[in-house]
């Protein structure tokens, strides 16, 4: 498993803002240069072709930065027609936990396993 620390503040990903003014979106400036600098870190760090297929990642997140591990999955989900990243479906449920009241704020969540089958 291939493991690389990130130091810093971790950006919470950002969506896209819409300019009203020029009819543009664009990326938030602390989050586009947070991802560069970590895209740095990690096109230094992972000296190998990139991985294909299904992926195990595990994330470590305190006050130094983030502990990035990686490595081939060893689950083959059967569910091969899906359209959408795992963090996306993953954020779906916990917009919905929290709209339906089941928790107060889905920040609150400090562990998350998420799996395709």
């Amino acid at each position: 498993m291939k493991t690389i620390h990130i130091p810093g503040h971790v950006v919470a990903k950002a969506r896209p803002r819409f300019n009203r003014n020029t009819g543009t979106t664009y990326t938030e400036p602390k989050y586009r240069d947070y991802l560069e600098m970590a895209a740095q870190i990690i096109a230094i760090e992972a000296k190998h072709a990139p991985l294909e297929g299904p992926l195990y990642v595990q994330t470590r997140f305190n006050a130094d930065g983030v502990t990035v591990s990686y490595r081939p999955s060893l689950l083959r989900p059967e569910w091969t027609a899906r359209r959408a990243d795992i963090d996306n479906l993953a954020g779906s449920i916990l917009d919905a936990l929290q709209q339906g009241g089941a928790i107060n704020n889905d920040k609150d969540v400090v562990s998350l396993a998420a799996v395709i089958e």
